[in-house]
């Protein structure tokens, strides 16, 4: 729903004008924004988190948090790519596309390089769940600021958008930092004690942080 709505006031206020002065093409890009984070979605599994087997079938609230940044951030990059004036529905599929598929490799990093696909997933760690929605979130809104713009042409476009998205790259790398500082796990085979992370102190403020 917070996506729709984003999503709805950047339609509102800051998309191609020939857009918002009809309600037929706001129509259309709220559709095709449905789509796009069902596309997006998807994918999800692959990046160690699953909507149906994780979040609804296995109630596991880590998944939830994960899920519900990595759905905002997808959004965001979407709306962002609406902001600005253009020629064209497929100049913001494009840039779009570029925003939103960032936005996934920065999940694949930090799902595998930083272990948050296996303490969401089989730990159930819900402060491990609750950095990887902030992070996701963080890096969407990054990504859909570098998004916005009008259009000149596809190489203007890559070049521009990698000038004002390059802080997502900072955030992926302080996330796996932070990851790899909270050493969560223990080697069963050594006999350690399990973990059981505190959320305040491992989840929410990194998340604030983020």
């Amino acid at each position: 729903g917070g996506g729709f709505g984003s999503l709805g006031l950047v339609i509102w206020r800051w998309a191609d004008t020939d857009i918002s002065a009809f309600g037929g093409y706001v129509l259309l890009v709220l559709l095709m924004g449905g789509t796009w984070l069902t596309v997006s979605a998807w994918l999800f599994p692959w990046l160690g988190v699953s909507l149906r087997d994780d979040a609804l079938e296995q109630r596991n609230a880590a998944a939830v948090c994960a899920l519900a940044g990595g759905i905002l951030g997808v959004m965001l990059t979407f709306a962002g790519s609406n902001v600005g004036e253009g020629p064209s529905f497929w100049n913001n599929v494009f840039t779009g596309g570029l925003a939103t598929g960032t936005l996934l490799l920065g999940w694949v990093a930090l799902a595998s390089g930083g272990g948050l696909a296996h303490a969401i997933a089989q730990e159930r760690d819900l402060a491990a769940g609750v950095r990887l929605g902030a992070a996701l979130v963080a890096l969407g809104l990054v990504l859909a600021r570098a998004a916005a713009g009008d259009w000149h042409s596809m190489g203007a476009t890559v070049a521009g958008r990698v000038r004002a998205g390059w802080f997502g790259g900072a955030i992926v790398a302080g996330a796996l930092a932070v990851e790899r500082t909270l050493g969560r796990y223990r080697d069963p085979s050594a006999g350690e004690p399990p973990v059981h992370p505190s959320l305040a102190a491992q989840g929410i403020v990194p998340a604030l942080v983020y």
